[in-house]
């Protein structure tokens, strides 16, 4: 690895990019709303929550878990320690699976 890619970035883009992402979503729909049919729109809303829900859990989660390793949670400062357990264990980056998981 070169010396370029051992830094971290300089901003935080990646949850950037999520919240311009979610606020083009968002005004899309605004825009070009899709017509749902309103006979099972609780199931549909529940299903919703339920996924924001476990989003959460699992941000909170990994957040947890590289405090307790005492190494950086934001993406724009320097890892102390390769993290392998908690969330970490399942997937690579478990606070961007959180947010995709969260934007569905």
């Amino acid at each position: 690895m070169n010396a370029f890619r051992a830094k971290p970035l300089k901003f935080p883009w990646p949850p950037l990019l999520y919240g311009a992402a979610v606020l083009i979503a968002l005004a899309l729909g605004h825009l070009f709303p899709i017509p749902v049919a309103h006979q099972h729109s609780w199931i549909l809303s529940l299903v919703g929550y339920g996924l924001v829900v476990l989003a959460i859990t699992i941000d909170l989660w990994a957040v947890k878990t590289l405090l307790d390793r005492h190494t950086a949670v934001l993406p724009n400062r320097c890892a102390t320690c390769l993290v392998t357990c908690g969330p970490f264990r399942f997937t690579r980056n478990p606070i961007y699976f959180s947010y995709t998981l969260a934007m569905t």
